[in-house]
């Protein structure tokens, strides 16, 4: 007797195969400050580093103890910028001192990586934000140089 053909079995197989191959570069989380009863930073960064494979981290507000905690594991820290901060970054000066005071403290040796994004969308923000939010974009690319 013939084997019988099945599309339920070739496709499943298939599909298997494809997991199979499917890798996965990194992994990274989000971590947020507005919790109760949250772990110190210290904490969740050597939990992070010892315990897990996620190997990136994105603040929403720039915290000098999570950029002091995440400094020396390894873990490359994405770091956003208040919305209310962002004119103010539109200035290439402004925005160099911004760096200096936030984030090289932390990462003086180290490449750093800064997100300029609307945490918080509103009607206000989105009007001025082909005018404000692309002048700091085109600047973070001359600071991370």
């Amino acid at each position: 007797m013939a084997p019988s053909y099945c599309p339920i079995r070739v496709v499943a197989a298939t599909f298997s195969i494809l997991l199979a191959i499917t890798t996965v570069n990194s992994i990274g989380v989000n971590y947020g400050t507005l919790g109760d009863n949250l772990p110190p930073p210290a904490l969740v960064a050597q939990f992070l580093k010892e315990k897990t494979t996620i190997d990136r981290v994105k603040t929403f507000n720039v915290n000098p103890d999570i950029l002091r905690a995440f400094a020396k594991t390894g873990i490359p820290v994405t770091v956003t910028i208040p919305n209310d901060e962002i004119p103010g970054l539109t200035d290439v000066h402004n925005a160099r001192r911004w760096v200096s005071a936030n984030i090289k403290p932390f990462y003086p040796r180290r490449r750093y990586n800064i997100s300029w994004w609307e945490t918080r969308s509103s009607t206000g923000v989105r009007k001025t934000s082909e005018t404000i939010l692309w002048p700091p974009c085109k600047q973070s690319t001359r600071l991370s140089n």
